[in-house]
């Protein structure tokens, strides 16, 4: 094997890893700012706030799982690579806090999110952590594969995207409708065990999405 080959490549590994980790951070301040009614880092540091975690858990897992969609395929120079990367990982985080803000106003309608985060209901973060891991399975299919350009992908990211939260709210209407009790006042109560059948459905579903977002695109 060329040495210097094999060296560059891991050198390009690293790079991305730091890129990764950069877009990461900066999601996590974005997400500071938003819920600026109460210090997250607090919630977690020094009241060990369940909740507050696992939200920012899915959040960022989500994230870097969508970005690793961007990372595969044909290099076209490390430059125009970072950018791709940026570009992808900034829209990727973006449309998570969308499907955060889906997932309060229609799946868990009934609640106040936020509110049942700071009190410590490690349901609802269940239910939003399946949410945040789903989407970003999603938004992985979506960025694997060639494009035309970054318009392009990009493009077509968000309308993945769309369809992926019209399936996942479907999913979870079709839920309510089934099960003999109301997931949402269980939500409320704090039943972890509804939140973790939710969220289980939610990836599940969300791997069956990104299955078919595999291989060539025929418009």
């Amino acid at each position: 094997m060329d040495i210097v080959a094999s060296l560059n490549a891991r050198a390009h590994t690293l790079i991305f890893a730091l890129a990764v980790l950069v877009i990461a951070f900066l999601a996590k301040k974005v997400d500071d700012w938003r819920t600026s009614k109460f210090d997250d880092d607090d919630e977690i540091a020094a009241r060990a706030n369940l909740a507050v975690g696992i939200r920012r858990g899915g959040l960022l897992l989500g994230g870097i799982i969508a970005i690793t969609g961007a990372l595969g395929g044909r290099s076209h120079g490390l430059v125009n690579d970072l950018i791709g990367v940026a570009a992808y990982g900034a829209a990727g985080y973006a449309l998570l806090f969308v499907a955060r803000f889906i997932c309060d106003k229609m799946t868990l309608s009934a609640l106040n999110d936020d509110m049942e985060i700071q009190k410590g209901n490690a349901a609802v973060g269940i239910v939003e952590f399946g949410t945040l891991l789903a989407t970003g399975i999603v938004l992985n299919g979506a960025m694997t594969g060639e494009d035309a350009d970054l318009l392009h992908g990009l493009r077509g990211m968000a309308v993945f995207f769309l369809i992926g939260q019209a399936v996942l709210v479907l999913t979870g209407l079709i839920y309510q409708k089934v099960t003999p009790f109301d997931d949402q006042a269980e939500l409320g109560k704090g039943n972890c065990a509804v939140a973790v059948e939710i969220a289980g459905m939610f990836i599940g579903i969300a791997l069956i999405v990104r299955s078919s977002l595999i291989g060539p695109s025929f418009g």
